[in-house]
């Protein structure tokens, strides 16, 4: 079973992060203040990418693409 992760708002300034277990039970994981923080770490959760993670995979194709050397030299053999 996958779980998959949500995010309420738990206060009138705090948003949790969370899953509810098969029983129905709420399962927090953490605190955020602000939603787009609690969405963030919902969408990573969730098998997603941050933003980092994407900026760097589109740098390392640029470089896998246009500058194979320089690619080799920053992150080896593919």
């Amino acid at each position: 079973m996958t779980t998959t992760w949500v995010y309420i708002q738990s206060e009138p300034s705090l948003w949790t992060v969370g899953f509810y277990s098969p029983d129905g039970r709420w399962q927090p994981d953490s605190d955020h203040s602000s939603r787009e923080e609690a969405a963030q770490r919902v969408h990573w959760l969730n098998g997603g990418r941050n933003q980092d993670q994407e900026q760097e995979g589109s740098y390392a194709e640029y470089l896998y693409r246009y500058h194979p050397d320089k690619y080799k030299s920053k992150y080896g053999e593919r």
